[in-house]
């Protein structure tokens, strides 16, 4: 979760300076005696900035983003003024946004020892809180806010962040409202509701929180994340990957957004945006403890890409011939298996019925739910009825099952292959499709 810049706007004063300069003229001609010259004039010094001056430059530098330059602003402060408990506050805001938090609760801490009822610096200080998940000290410092100052909109969207990651939706929906009431115009609040929102489900309401975050703030890294992810949830890939795309082209730390582009481009086929966004994802997270995993299906998604052989085949016992990939088992006779557990069924059934034959093959399989077929296709003589059906175990493995019935006046005949869920598409492609257009029954 992030939050909103913790520093009220304030209108800036400029200090303008510059150097008087003095134009000297000469006499006339030369004289026998020296003219006597007025001295060069001082130049004039700008004044020494105070301890002030450098927090109102600061706070320029926060509100641009430039946390760099904002930290050295406030340590300037801090050293001109080491008892000025607002250099130390705001010291303490721009380590927090630099993810340095130790640095901060330190500045905070001192900012509150010399103020004790500084509500802006117990507010910022429940952010570095919840931010290393001390969910207990947040609250208290978001409550010791709270007390000093109830009007405060980021306290309460400090608070809804704490409530969100207690998984308490309701408290948290409540608290972002309360922000919206008191800044309509706080773009993080309005974020965290969207993304509330999402996670309990309701997207209409989630889609237009976040794109009023996106019209106060276009630039809201996490709020386009969000939308994203609200897209995705809805399997809406169109319209979430352009979401992902620019939340990482504004905030490159969103890196999950790679993972979840990966995801997204594996469930639409899309095999080789789905490898290289994987592949982004572990260059920018080199230690996740998934990484064996996911190195994993990287390799699995590659061999995928790989072309696969089709050999002839024949069963005269059968009377059917048809293909076959390359170094594929046949564990039964019509059945083979890949060494990774894909599987391909050529059957025939003479004198039965397509009905009767697709009965007995699902009984085998203890398919009991009724299938509905999801189309048809007729690539030579045979026209083939189509079904798709789900948690179907086969040699020891559970996964997705594409069929294909077709009965001429002889008899009945299958077509069937089976992969995970992630890779039926794939398969249906190289290796369904191709055997029903080479399957023929023997004259």
């Amino acid at each position: 979760m992030s939050h909103k810049k913790l520093f009220h706007r304030i209108a800036l004063f400029t200090l303008l300076f510059g150097l008087a300069l003095t134009a000297c003229g000469g006499g006339g001609g030369p004289t026998a005696t020296p003219s006597h010259t007025a001295p060069p004039p001082t130049p004039t010094v700008p004044p020494t900035p105070s301890a002030s001056d450098r927090i109102e430059q600061g706070r320029t530098y926060f509100d641009a983003g430039d946390m760099d330059q904002a930290v050295a602003e406030f340590q300037a402060a801090v050293a001109l003024e080491p008892d000025n408990a607002s250099a130390h506050m705001h010291l303490g805001a721009a380590y927090g946004e630099q993810a340095r938090y130790d640095q901060a609760g330190a500045e905070l801490l001192k900012a509150l020892e010399l103020k004790p009822d500084y509500a802006k610096a117990h507010t910022n200080l429940c952010m570095v809180y919840w931010s290393q998940n001390m969910l207990d000290q947040a609250l208290a410092e978001c409550q010791a806010a709270l007390k000093l100052d109830d009007d405060d909109a980021d306290t309460y969207n400090h608070f809804g962040v704490i409530y969100l990651m207690q998984e308490k939706p309701a408290q948290a929906i409540a608290q972002f409202q309360q922000a919206i009431q008191l800044d309509p115009d706080h773009d993080w609040a309005h974020n965290n509701l969207g993304r509330a929102y999402s996670n309990q489900g309701q997207f209409d309401q989630a889609i237009a929180e976040l794109k009023e975050a996106l019209r106060i703030n276009p630039d809201h890294a996490t709020a386009h994340y969000n939308l994203g992810l609200t897209y995705a949830r809805q399997e809406l890939y169109e319209q979430a990957i352009p979401e992902y795309e620019t939340a990482v082209k504004l905030d490159a730390s969103l890196t999950s957004a790679h993972m979840d582009m990966a995801i997204i481009y594996r469930e639409m086929g899309q095999t080789e945006e789905a490898i290289a966004q994987f592949e982004t994802y572990l260059e920018l997270e080199p230690d996740d403890p998934q990484r064996a995993a996911l190195e994993t299906e990287i390799a699995r998604l590659k061999k995928s890409l790989a072309p696969i052989e089709l050999l002839p085949f024949t069963n005269a016992q059968m009377g059917i011939s048809g293909v076959v990939p390359a170094g594929w088992t046949e564990k039964d006779p019509g059945n083979y298996v890949s060494p990774d557990g894909q599987a391909i069924a050529q059957l025939a059934a003479p004198g039965a019925t397509a009905e009767q034959f697709a009965q007995a093959f699902l009984s085998a399989l203890n398919v009991t739910q009724a299938v509905q077929s999801v189309g048809s296709v007729q690539p030579a003589e045979l026209k083939w009825d189509l079904y798709m059906i789900e948690g179907v175990q086969v040699y020891g493995k559970t996964g997705s099952l594409a069929l294909a019935l077709a009965q001429d006046g002889a008899g009945a005949y299958i077509v069937a292959v089976f992969a995970q869920p992630d890779e039926i598409e794939a398969l249906i492609e190289t290796v369904g499709n191709p055997a029903l257009v080479a399957f023929t029954v023997q004259k």
